[in-house]
């Protein structure tokens, strides 16, 4: 893939199309006699970097330069600003986020659909699969015995033989 050296430019020893694209984005005249190549080149590149140097300065210059190449600019501050209440705005998401899950673990563990025990193990695998949302909302209430079950004789504890107690 290497080309030989151009005869465009032979002190730059480059590849013959680079040498022709290099001379083409300086904006130097393709039929320049080979001996005059290196001089305009400097020129070339003297005449860009004054003319950067002189829009440096010149914030809608630059503004119309990115904008050509589908960019925007915005000052440094106002991007300090933004990112910070972008954080912000991340830790209050992931607050809310957990205030929520709190709210739905206490809400399983108080209707007995999961016992208390269990409610960090819940945590994370909600944290790291929301769709078990579905599987913790599926499991029946009580199913962590919080009622009563079976038969109650309403007793008075009166009636208990003393040994009972």
């Amino acid at each position: 893939m290497t080309d030989k050296p151009t005869t465009i430019v032979p002190e730059l020893l480059l590849p013959t199309e680079q040498a022709t694209e290099l001379v083409t984005l300086l904006g130097i005249d393709p039929a320049t006699p080979p001996a005059d190549l290196p001089a305009a080149i400097v020129d070339a590149v003297r005449a860009l970097a004054e003319s950067e140097a002189g829009q440096a300065g010149n914030a809608e210059a630059v503004a119309a330069s990115a904008r050509r190449v589908g960019l925007e600019t915005i000052d440094k501050g106002v991007l300090a600003s933004l990112r910070a209440d972008a954080a912000d705005a991340e830790k209050l998401r992931a607050a809310a986020a957990e205030k929520e899950l709190d709210e739905v673990l206490a809400s399983a563990v108080g209707r007995g659909k999961i016992a208390s025990s269990r409610r960090e193990h819940w945590r994370t695998m909600l944290r790291r699969d929301p769709a078990a949302l579905a599987d913790l909302q599926s499991i029946p209430d009580n199913t962590i015995p919080l009622k009563a079950l079976g038969h109650d004789t309403n007793a008075d504890v009166a009636d208990e033989p003393k040994w009972f107690r």
